[in-house]
């Protein structure tokens, strides 16, 4: 199995802190990878692809839990033009199989090494907010293993 090859381009939005949105539009920054154990699709920096108004929405969610722990954030959205190139496409067999692939071989490798198997939970009682450490971990787990082969 491989990756898929888009020969597309997309608009993606990111919500952050405007602090950080002048920052990266005048280049004396680039957005920082999130590196959560609950990060739903693994490390990585997260764009809203043709959303910029879903982007908002995030960075104002973002803002008011920011702000319940003392510290200020200003609601932003930085567009990109991306370059698809290699990517695992969600919505095709061939990618949807390589994380199947990637979940058995974890699976399988933390019962060798006697490690327990990450889990999904809600966030405090809400079905809404979802620590995704399974899926984050089977995302890490396919790029760090499987992907190196398939992107060759």
């Amino acid at each position: 199995m491989t990756y898929s090859r888009l020969p597309a381009f997309v608009l993606g939005f990111h919500g952050c802190d405007r602090a950080v949105a002048k920052r990266v539009v005048s280049r004396r920054e680039h957005l920082k990878t999130s590196k959560n154990d609950y990060d739903w699709l693994g490390h990585g920096i997260y764009f809203w692809e043709n959303h910029p108004a879903r982007a908002m929405i995030w960075a104002k969610e973002q803002s008011v839990r920011v702000r319940s722990k003392g510290r200020s954030f200003e609601p932003a959205v930085v567009g990109a033009i991306i370059d698809l190139g290699k990517c695992l496409y969600l919505l095709n067999a061939t990618s949807i199989g390589l994380v199947e692939q990637a979940y058995r071989h974890m699976k399988e490798f933390r019962k060798k090494e006697n490690l327990p198997l990450p889990a999904n939970a809600n966030l405090s009682g809400s079905a809404e907010y979802l620590l995704r450490k399974l899926d984050c971990a089977v995302i890490n787990f396919l790029h760090n293993t499987i992907a190196p082969d398939a992107l060759r």
